[in-house]
């Protein structure tokens, strides 16, 4: 099983940001911030909240892996979840940095059946690397129930796409496809189900 510092320093390094953890950091109200002069979300934050969260809890994962009309599965801790894979491609698709004010249509919608309320920026160039970035989050005390991510880079040889769905506590969905210029267009998924409890740290936008 992967130490508990190897797991940590592994998290920073491919974050792109250098996280400080500790144990006497975990709290059970963390407010990850939007950005302040953007006022977008930064998921940069939430992801360092998460794995300070989530890094040494007994959790079990079902991994899944559907490629090639092929499907695989098996059971780990979560300290043998691919960081490597997961945290880049969440990290990247960050837009509060100052660069990205007004290159997204902002929008709030409220669903009143399921007590859901769903902030979403939608590209407003066809060039951004994040085309959909959606939180949805509950109506009465504002948490996050789900992060919804669609991103899309193009060039010479190949276009690539990913949606990638993070639902606190229960599931990290990661979809990929790649539409090479010469082949056939590749396509991968990636699930972790949350298959014992963990504690979910609430997480508030504003």
């Amino acid at each position: 099983m992967i130490k508990k510092q190897a797991l940590l320093a592994a998290g920073m390094l491919l974050a792109g940001c250098v996280f400080i953890f500790s144990c006497s950091h975990k709290s059970t109200q963390q407010q990850p911030p939007a950005a302040a002069d953007s006022g977008q979300y930064s998921v940069k934050s939430y992801v360092r909240g998460q794995i300070r969260l989530l890094y040494d809890q007994p959790i079990t994962l079902d991994r899944i892996v559907w490629e090639g009309g092929d499907r695989d599965s098996a059971l780990l801790p979560i300290t043998e979840l691919d960081w490597d894979k997961v945290i880049p491609a969440f990290v990247k698709s960050d837009i509060s940095a100052p660069e990205f004010i007004g290159q997204y249509r902002f929008s709030i919608a409220d669903d009143d059946l399921t007590a859901t309320r769903v902030l979403t920026y939608d590209a407003l160039r066809p060039d951004l690397y994040t085309r959909i970035f959606q939180i949805s989050t509950d109506v009465s005390n504002n948490l996050i129930r789900s992060i919804y991510i669609e991103t899309r880079e193009s060039g010479f040889w190949k276009k690539r796409s990913q949606k990638l769905l993070y639902v606190p506590g229960r599931v990290i969905q990661m979809q990929e496809t790649e539409d090479p210029l010469i082949g056939a267009t590749r396509q991968r998924r990636l699930e972790y189900r949350f298959t014992s409890p963990g504690q979910d740290e609430p997480q508030i936008v504003e």
